[in-house]
């Protein structure tokens, strides 16, 4: 995750950039990683980002929007000061099959290319679903409060994946875009 970064660095966090955690969800899967390190020489840790996925059972972000919208849920208020990189499963999957097939070990940065907010992830699966008549209003993080501070940027770019040759992981609008058409909405459509 990039929990493990605070959060202000402008431009995606890499993985040479050093780790500074936010909150305690960014420390303990720091710890993670620092006693996977510690114990082992050859290791695969593998940090993604927004995650995509789960279909009918997807409770996470995508998921809870596209219900919203598809309920007819009018206007639809979504942050837009944090920013982020959507990981689509499928691709993650994909991509983490392909990493074990190499001797390359070491932590990886596994994200779809791109960063943007949750308010431009909404607007996606708004004109996905074709719902153009869903408001969808920006709002500051601070129109939802939350008990634990959370990072401004968990952006990150695939650095060494990019280095090695092995970075098949697309656009997050098209991982998205498969996503909503080929598994998400048909079940929502449905159920």
């Amino acid at each position: 995750t990039a929990g493990v970064f605070w959060g202000d660095k402008a431009e995606p966090y890499i993985e040479f950039d050093v780790p500074r955690p936010a909150n305690i969800y960014g420390q303990s899967k720091l710890a993670g990683e620092q006693i996977v390190s510690s114990l082992l020489r050859r290791y695969y840790i593998v940090r993604a980002g927004w995650m995509i996925g789960g279909g009918k059972k997807d409770k996470k972000f995508v998921g809870k929007i596209a219900r919203l919208i598809l309920e007819g849920q009018n206007p639809l208020r979504v942050v837009n000061d944090k920013l982020g990189s959507p990981t689509y499963g499928k691709d993650l999957l994909a991509g983490i099959r392909t990493l074990l097939t190499t001797d390359y070990f070491g932590l990886y940065h596994m994200v779809n290319r791109g960063c943007c907010s949750r308010y431009d992830v909404a607007v996606t699966i708004r004109d996905l679903l074709q719902r153009p008549n869903v408001e969808i209003t920006p709002v500051s993080s601070a129109y939802f409060p939350l008990p634990a501070p959370r990072a401004r940027s968990e952006a990150m770019r695939n650095l060494k994946l990019e280095l090695l040759g092995l970075n098949s992981m697309r656009p997050w609008q098209d991982a998205l875009r498969e996503y909503v058409q080929t598994e998400l909405a048909p079940v929502l459509s449905s159920g």
